[in-house]
């Protein structure tokens, strides 16, 4: 498995499961020529996990929410991130804090809209944000489809600095939420 300085390796296998030896060995005249996913997802993942920095380079969806746990900055660029999983988007841990950065730039946006809502879960949203943490929104566009919260302080920090916010009513479970 290549391993290069701070890009994120992952390995799967039922290596937590199963009585495995693994041994790491350290190629001296290794040549550095390799190819590295450099995807939007990948790129996400990483800046969640290690803070940092993300353009997006396509429109994309994601289908899972990302947990923040080091300060990190989106800049959409013009495209759309559109998140279609049943939880909440961002969710911040440890010293987690989020700045997102539309820029006007026509396009700018992020969606949400899971496949299922909840009247008492957090489905939808884009944010939520707890004690110590905090999410900036520079420009862009935000839309919630089937959820009326687009971003939630519990005890965090919500900058609005600039941008659009559409959401709107909804029935989930039999209750109106507003």
């Amino acid at each position: 498995i290549p391993v290069q300085r701070n890009y994120l390796t992952t390995v799967q296998g039922p290596i937590l499961t199963d009585a495995n030896n693994i041994t790491v060995t350290i190629n001296e005249n290794f040549d550095g020529n390799n190819e590295w996913a450099n995807t939007n997802a990948d790129n996400l993942e990483y800046a969640a996990m290690f803070g940092g920095e993300v353009t997006l380079k396509t429109h994309m969806t994601l289908e899972q929410g990302l947990t923040i746990a080091k300060p990190m900055t989106i800049n959409l660029n013009g495209y759309q991130l559109k998140y279609t999983g049943n939880d909440v988007l961002f969710r911040f841990s440890g010293n987690g804090s989020l700045v997102i950065n539309g820029n006007n730039k026509i396009g700018s946006t992020i969606i949400t809209n899971p496949t299922t809502t909840s009247a008492s879960g957090g489905n939808g949203y884009i944010a939520l944000v707890k004690e110590g943490q905090s999410v900036t929104f520079n420009g862009g566009t935000y839309r919630v489809e089937k959820t009326c919260t687009i971003a939630q302080a519990s005890g965090g920090k919500i900058y609005v600095k600039d941008g659009t916010f559409q959401a709107k009513e909804y029935v989930a479970d039999g209750i109106n939420d507003y």
